[in-house]
């Protein structure tokens, strides 16, 4: 007799759409693009040949896309003319040759698009950080090429703005009051005789956004700070010492090198960015892709218990797990990257079901529960695009699910766009009105889309946010 009862377990996995043939051919150039130091050439080709065999024409254009969507266009261009050389090879290519160099121009294209416009952000941010430095302002770059310092070669990871910290601010300081301290004022000044203007509109706590005929430069004063105060004091309590963080010089070429966050810090800011974008409207393959590269270069055993000590501070512990678990699965990235993260610290952990054994000789396997998670946030990021911009219905998701979920997130809001109003209760009703006005018209007039497509799809990602058991660790 067949049993139709199902658990709880196996209805969530029913929901998760499968991986279309694009999405995998997508992961497979990420992966090879990580492992490409220790795969042959040998088990390339023969994983494109597999791959070339079930694929059509429509399904690398539709690759394309997403190789556009995440921004990934240098760092797997290689791979995807060693796929292309694989897929020509095939019968049902033969009539599409034309259509297969299209693709390999649109992403040549651009990759050189993207290379340019590094030297070019890299240059800036150099001439940015020498002002300031003349000026007396203790400034070190965020991301950006000391995190494209981790790839194979630095000009193929993309970057869109420049980031940089003012080390001296006032670390309680808050954007949108102008609190940070006489440091980010001095670095302001600096900004303005660059040419730069300040963002009229700052709706973040922790920097201050500037504009000329170039990129957008971001003045942090705080490292942490996109959510309550509560919440960004756990956040902060994962770097090593706030008061007192450890710098370090990276060297991007040869004469080119920037000063930042040491190891242990930086990959902590890469955590709390993915973080960030996460429970905004998303993040994208690139800032994993980010996380899995740094993971393998800092491997040793001092950088891995400092690491898991900063994210059990910051309680986001599960968070670190899945996001590393992400890596492994679809990225490809060994497991001796990973145990550390994914094995509560002792180097056991989880396995997937490709490896066999883990660091004690026995056979470890994800809890089915920790599964799902991964494949959903999987379909979460290829739906998101990169940061979100793939899916216009998407805002920021709810720390809770349900009403009160939404209802808290509404009261956050408000707070960020009025953070000094917002300290008197009494003037909230009418806060309230004035956020909720806004939120409307600019689903109607500007994002074009229902707001009640917004809040079910926000109460739909609640429930990730939940499984991750964010700040409650």
């Amino acid at each position: 007799m067949m049993n139709f009862k199902q658990n709880k377990s196996q209805q969530e996995k029913q929901k998760i759409p499968p991986l279309r043939n694009a999405e995998k051919l997508f992961l497979l150039l990420c992966r090879q693009a990580l492992s490409c130091d220790r795969d042959s050439e040998q088990n390339t080709s023969s994983a494109y040949r597999k791959a070339a065999s079930k694929l059509s024409v429509s399904d690398a254009a539709e690759c394309v896309e997403i190789i556009r969507k995440q921004k990934v266009d240098a760092f797997v261009r290689q791979q995807f003319q060693l796929f292309l050389e694989e897929f020509r090879k095939q019968p049902a290519a033969e009539k599409a040759d034309s259509v297969c160099s299209q693709l390999e121009n649109r992403i040549t294209f651009a990759c050189r698009s993207q290379i340019l416009s590094n030297y070019y952000l890299w240059h800036e941010s150099r001439r940015i950080i020498r002002h300031l430095e003349d000026a007396g302002v203790r400034t070190v770059l965020l991301k950006g090429a000391v995190t494209g310092s981790y790839y194979p070669e630095p000009e193929c990871r993309k970057s869109g703005d420049i980031d940089l910290w003012i080390v001296d601010s006032d670390p309680d300081g808050i954007a949108m009051e102008n609190s940070f301290g006489e440091a980010f004022e001095k670095a302001e000044e600096v900004m303005r005789q660059l040419g730069y203007e300040r963002e009229e509109e700052c709706h973040s706590t922790y920097h201050v956004a500037y504009h000329a005929n170039g990129p957008e430069v971001e003045l942090h004063g705080r490292l942490t700070g996109m959510l309550d105060e509560i919440q960004s004091n756990h956040l902060r309590a994962g770097f090593s010492e706030y008061s007192s963080i450890q710098l370090k010089e990276y060297e991007i070429h040869e004469g080119l090198s920037f000063m930042s966050l040491a190891p242990v810090d930086h990959a902590y800011y890469l955590l709390l960015h993915l973080l960030h974008h996460f429970l905004g409207k998303g993040f994208g393959w690139r800032l994993l892709i980010d996380w899995a590269l740094v993971l393998k270069k800092e491997a040793s055993k001092d950088f891995q218990k400092e690491l898991l000590a900063a994210v059990k501070r910051g309680k986001i512990k599960t968070f670190a797990e899945i996001c590393t678990l992400l890596c492994v699965k679809y990225l490809g990235l060994e497991w001796k990257y990973a145990a550390f993260l994914c094995g509560n610290g002792d180097n056991r952990g989880w396995r997937p079901a490709a490896i066999r054994r883990g660091a004690d000789g026995n056979t470890k396997k994800i809890p089915e529960k920790k599964r799902i998670l991964v494949r959903q946030l999987c379909r979460e990021i290829f739906e998101s695009g990169e940061f979100g911009s793939g899916d216009e219905a998407r805002m920021v998701m709810p720390r809770k699910s349900g009403l009160p979920g939404l209802v808290s997130e509404f009261h956050l809001q408000m707070k960020r766009n009025h953070p000094t109003q917002s300290k008197n209760p009494l003037l909230w009703p009418w806060l309230w009105i004035q956020t909720l006005y806004v939120f409307l018209k600019n689903n109607l007039m500007v994002r074009k889309i229902s707001s009640v497509d917004i809040l079910r799809k926000a109460s739909a990602r609640a429930s990730l946010s939940k499984e991750l058991k964010l700040f409650r660790e």
